[in-house]
């Protein structure tokens, strides 16, 4: 906790503390009211302005402006001193002609903290690596509602770790709960590191001298947590299916991996038997789809054959006639006795279209003769 000191010194020094703010009292004459005022750094040229304004209530970055027209002054306040402010300031009022300036001096003094320290005995707290920790801390009667906090040694304005006025709060790995009841807070610190081990501080914010605690976290390693060989890993798969093959009951994270496995088994198979439906009645589809087409392809042959052109069939006929009447005539025999013997036998009755006097060519009595 930083306390600030804020002074009014003879010859308009005034001082605070790094870390804290200060105000500085400006005065003008009357009659200046609602003209313009400024605070300038030395030598308070326009680039050493650091803020300037004719409102009532100003502010730029650090710096806040608050004019009393009542009491014809108006007041600077710089908050979040550091080293780098102390020197020679003035505070300026416009008018005609030059304007009016008051001299100031800002002196920051550095943070020092004190301590008030209780009892240390039984302030020790351990914990394994990756747990938590809770702390109590105890405070007097009277400061239920002030701002409690927890920080490391040394307790600089950097080190507080969490800190608030709240019944419960919550920062990053750290959490404060106040109990007004038990004149008490805690501090609960999770997920623990090596790096958490050290000295650390309960304050209470109080007038003068805050309150602190000294409290120790030791952290100690975690050494069950290891990593395990190849053949050990092995060996528990080789584990893990042998009780599915043959499951067992069993408490804890087993009974609820069989139990799991026995509710996804009908699952797996219903989903494998509507596959296998899916499947045989496509290839029943397929088979049908091919044996219609084979049959309709067979069949356009004999159609073709069947609806032929008959006045092409009756021509192929009349050749083959022909043919056999050409035949004849050339193996006739040269005796003219015997050639009725011989080729009698020959009858045909020609077709309705055709001349009959092609097929008179064959006679019983005597040697067959071309017509001419």
């Amino acid at each position: 906790v930083i306390c600030v000191e804020m002074k009014s010194q003879p010859g308009n020094i005034f001082t605070g503390t790094e870390g804290g703010s200060v105000e500085i009292y400006c005065t003008y004459a009357d009659g200046y009211q609602n003209v313009a005022k400024y605070f300038c750094r030395d030598p308070c040229s326009s680039s050493d302005v650091l803020i300037k304004s004719e409102k009532a209530v100003d502010s730029k970055s650090r710096y806040a402006l608050l004019n009393n027209v009542s009491a014809l002054s108006f007041t600077v306040t710089i908050s979040n001193l550091s080293v780098n402010d102390p020197g020679i300031y003035y505070c300026g009022v416009e008018r005609w002609g030059r304007d009016e300036y008051t001299r100031a001096e800002i002196c920051v003094r550095k943070v020092v903290i004190c301590v008030e320290m209780k009892s240390q005995s039984g302030n020790i707290f351990t914990e394994t690596e990756g747990g938590s920790v809770e702390i109590y801390c105890t405070y007097a009667d009277g400061y239920q509602n002030v701002a409690k906090y927890f920080c490391r040694d040394p307790c600089s304005s950097s080190d507080v770790l969490i800190k608030s006025e709240k019944a419960v709060d919550f920062k990053s790995n750290y959490a404060l709960l106040n109990n007004v009841s038990a004149l008490s807070f805690t501090v609960t610190i999770s997920n623990l590191s090596v790096n958490d081990a050290g000295i650390y501080y309960c304050g209470v914010e109080r007038w003068g001298y805050d309150k602190y605690t000294r409290v120790e976290i030791c952290v100690r390693k975690d050494t069950s947590v290891t990593t395990a060989p190849l053949s050990t890993l092995q060996t528990v798969i080789s584990t893990h299916l042998s009780s599915v093959a043959t499951p067992q009951i069993t408490t804890g994270k087993a009974r609820q991996n069989f139990t799991l496995f026995s509710l996804e088994l009908p699952v797996y198979g219903g989903l494998f038997g509507l596959l296998l439906c899916c499947v045989l009645v496509a290839l029943v589809v397929l088979y049908r789809r091919q044996s219609y087409t084979h049959t309709a392809s067979s069949k356009l042959p004999a159609q073709e054959n069947q609806f032929s052109d008959p006045a092409h069939n009756q021509e192929d006929i009349s050749h083959v006639y022909d043919d056999m009447l050409t035949v004849y005539s050339l193996a006739g025999p040269t005796n003219p006795e015997n050639s009725s013997d011989t080729y009698s036998i020959i009858q045909h009755d020609p077709p309705a279209k055709e001349d009959s006097s092609v097929y008179s060519l064959v006679s019983p009595q005597g040697n067959l003769k071309m017509p001419t």
